[in-house]
């Protein structure tokens, strides 16, 4: 019955149109009766026709119907069928479908359309997920041109903090150039405080010398001031003794002359005692080599003197320190007074030798008398006993005995004042030289605070130099961090390159998509002749729900098309949008090229800003990967959905092959 049904009314129309589906159908059969052959028949057009059993129609349904299937399987929603359809067009053979197939095909149908209303809202969510994934490109594309503006703000920070740099390094190195000639001009004045001290040193030498020739003089005048006074209290003993014989003598005797010089008294005492003889000229011997070895010494030194007098003028004339000039004017001073005393002393060396020779000549020729006088005494006083008269010679002694004490007297007062001048210059000299030895002392402590100066001067250069050596490290570290800001510039750079590279690629794939939705609008249009094909040949009462499910579906699949359209737009938009940043990218690096031109020497810190900005944009690139994996998941939902309609074709076909 449903095959009368089935038949009624389109046979003529089935037999008389032969479609690529009716020659593709009649080749599976004539496969399947070469393979397996089974019960058939043979149509009037000599094709083979195969009448499925009703036990083949089960199989087929169960292997065929997406609706049948997902009841017995259990599962709400057929699955995806990702086998391709047929390529040529698909006409339905109505004429082998019955009522059941085509409420089993309108219920695929409406299973389709709903499949077609969750795509759409899959479609809808899709479009606001690209609307938001466009909103976010566009907020990190923002991001990415103020972090950009902000690496270029920093590169020119960096900039003028490397001319600010390159200003305090010429300015540390200025100011080092400075305590470096203060310091020079502090190690020349620590030299010249140091040849002060050695021309101290000497001059104290020199000095010391003088004293040494002083003391000396000293001991020698101690010595004869011991011989004068010895003398003088042999000289009283002697007046004594004088006295007591010309109290002893007559008045005839003491009015005898004495001789009128010390030539005229005998000396038969040293002719007649050779050993006394040669014991005053050993005396006198070493008196004179004594007094030559004085001027030998006095030679000496002042020759050393005037050898480091020299040496010291040499050195200041050098050095032109007004300290040691004025310590070598006090020298000069000192060894005028010195070369005075010398000179003195040279001058009174051979006088008071000949006074000295003279001096012991009379005192020996006073004690041979004196011992001619004891003996004239003895004999005076044995005559006395004895009675005899006293010869001539006695008589002469005893009357020239008062001139001779006189004529002594006086020479020993001329010798005792020329003494006492030598006193008062030995006095006045060894004044000069305490002051002198002042001097110096003072000398020695203006240079010790010198010193003391210098040391302190020395210790703050030092100091200035440890600061300034800080400094420049401190400007080293900033250089550093300009160096790595620059290169984080250049990594933001090349993250910018790798979003355009990215962008570009994803503008490919948009394109893509736009191709392949024009493939879909194709596909839907020949669905859409499908079903108004299909909708001619069904049951007035299904018209209307179909047509209006076709409707509906139409909407959607329009929709569907217009959102497509929209992502394509979108896809120009965004192409825009690359070809802007792409230009961007060429000003940053027109920018970036003529920084770095300008600033030459803080490449590094180019450097370290580009690569902070390549790390900018490869975290940039990173959005971009991930918003070309939604894309390319978009795109695999969209084939999906071309596999669905695909398949729900080839279902339609295979229910219009079975009926």
């Amino acid at each position: 019955m449903s095959s009368n049904w089935g038949n009624r009314g389109y046979n003529t129309s089935v037999n008389n149109y032969k479609s690529s589906f009716d020659i593709l159908r009649e080749q599976r059969l004539a496969a399947q009766n070469q393979s397996t052959p089974s019960a058939g028949r043979e149509t009037p057009s000599g094709f083979y026709d195969h009448t499925p059993s009703p036990l083949e129609r089960s199989r087929y349904e169960v292997l065929h119907n997406p609706i049948s299937m997902a009841v017995q399987s259990g599962i709400e929603e057929p699955p995806y069928y990702t086998r391709a359809p047929p390529t040529p067009a698909v006409r339905p053979q109505l004429d082998l479908m019955t009522r059941d197939d085509l409420y089993n095909e309108c219920a695929k149908l409406r299973w389709s359309f709903d499949n077609a209303q969750e795509l759409r809202e899959r479609s809808e969510q899709g479009r606001i997920y690209y609307r938001d994934l466009v909103a976010k490109y566009q907020a990190e594309k923002d991001l990415l041109n103020s972090r950009l503006q902000s690496a270029i703000e920093a590169k020119s920070r960096a900039e003028e903090e490397t001319g600010n740099y390159r200003r305090s390094c010429e300015s540390l190195r200025n100011q080092l150039n400075d305590l470096e000639e203060e310091f020079r001009r502090a190690k020349l004045d620590l030299d010249r405080a140091h040849a002060d001290l050695r021309g101290q040193f000497l001059l104290e030498g020199e000095q010391g010398g003088a004293q040494v020739v002083v003391g000396r003089m000293k001991e020698d005048l101690r010595e004869k001031d011991a011989c004068i006074v010895d003398l003088s209290r042999q000289n009283s003993e002697l007046e004594a003794e004088l006295e007591r014989l010309r109290n002893a003598l007559s008045p005839a005797d003491q009015a005898a002359q004495p001789p009128a010089s010390l030539s005229e008294y005998p000396r038969s005492t040293y002719d007649n005692d050779p050993l006394a003889r040669q014991r005053l000229e050993d005396e006198l011997q070493a008196a004179r080599e004594e007094l030559d070895q004085l001027r030998n010494t006095l030679d000496d030194e002042r020759t050393a003197a005037e050898r480091e007098l020299q040496h010291a003028r040499s050195e200041s004339s050098q050095m032109g320190h007004k300290e040691l000039e004025n310590a070598l004017r006090n020298s000069d001073a000192l060894q005028e007074t010195i070369d005075q005393l010398a000179a003195e002393l040279a001058k009174r060396a051979p006088v008071s030798l000949s006074d000295w020779e003279d001096y012991q000549q009379k005192y020996s020729d006073l004690l041979q008398k004196n011992k001619q006088s004891e003996s004239t005494v003895r004999q005076l006083e044995r005559q006395l006993e004895n009675g005899p008269t006293p010869n001539e010679e006695e008589l002469a002694i005893n009357e020239n005995k008062d001139q001779l004490i006189q004529t002594y007297s006086e020479e020993v007062e001329l010798r005792a004042k020329k003494e006492e001048a030598l006193h008062q210059e030995l006095e006045t000299v060894s004044a000069q030289l305490q002051q002198s030895t002042k001097e110096q002392e003072r000398l020695a402590r203006v240079q010790k605070n010198r010193i003391v100066e210098l040391e302190i001067s020395e210790k703050d250069l030092k100091e200035a130099n440890k600061k300034l050596e800080e400094e420049i490290a401190e400007k080293e570290n900033a250089l550093v961090d300009a160096a790595a800001a620059t290169k984080r510039l250049g990594q933001e750079l090349d993250a910018s390159e790798q979003e355009k590279r990215d962008l570009e690629e994803q503008l490919r794939e948009l394109q893509k998509q736009s191709s392949d939705d024009q493939k879909a609008d194709e596909e839907i249009r020949r669905l859409q002749a499908a079903l108004d094909e299909l909708a001619d040949r069904v049951g007035d009462e299904d018209i209307d729900e179909l047509q209006q499910q076709l409707d509906e579906r139409t909407a959607e699949l329009e929709a569907e098309v217009a959102r497509n359209r929209d992502l394509a737009a979108n896809g120009r938009t965004l192409e825009a949008e690359i070809v802007e940043l792409n230009s961007q990218v060429a000003a940053l690096e027109s920018r970036l090229a003529a920084k770095e031109t300008e600033v030459g020497v803080s490449s590094q810190q180019s450097e370290a800003a580009v690569v902070g900005l390549e790390q900018e944009l490869a975290n940039a690139a990173e959005a971009v990967e991930r918003i070309s994996q939604a894309l390319d998941a978009s795109e695999q939902e969209k084939r999906d959905l071309e596999a669905q309609l695909r398949e729900l074709q080839k279902q339609s076909s295979n229910n219009q092959k079975g009926c």
